[in-house]
C-alpha cells in the first residue's frame, strides 16, 4: 500500500515525480520523503548561501543531478496522489 503525504510538500514531491533534482530546506514536511544526497539535497532552513551553493553544484554536476532525478522518481512512486 502506498503512503499518503501532507499537501504542504507536494510541489517538491511533484517535481521529483518528473525527475527534477530538488534542493530543499530542512523543513518538517520534506522529512517524509527527502533524504539528503540520495533523492534531494537538503540545506539548513533559512541558509540562503548554502541553498545557492547547492543549486550551483547541481548546475555543474550532471551526474549528481541525474542521480537525484532517478531517485526522486522512485521516491514519488511510493506515494498516493489522492488527497
Amino acid at each position: 500500500m502506498r503512503s499518503s503525504v501532507n499537501i504542504l510538500p507536494m510541489p517538491a514531491l511533484e517535481a521529483m515525480a518528473r525527475g527534477c533534482a530538488c534542493v530543499l530546506f530542512d523543513c518538517e514536511g520534506f522529512k517524509e520523503f527527502a533524504v539528503d544526497n540520495k533523492n534531494a539535497i537538503i540545506v539548513p532552513t533559512g541558509d540562503h548561501k548554502t541553498l545557492f551553493d547547492a543549486v550551483v553544484n547541481l548546475i555543474n554536476n550532471i551526474e549528481l543531478r541525474e542521480k537525484l532525478g532517478r531517485e526522486g522518481i522512485k521516491t514519488a512512486k511510493k506515494f498516493n496522489w489522492k488527497y
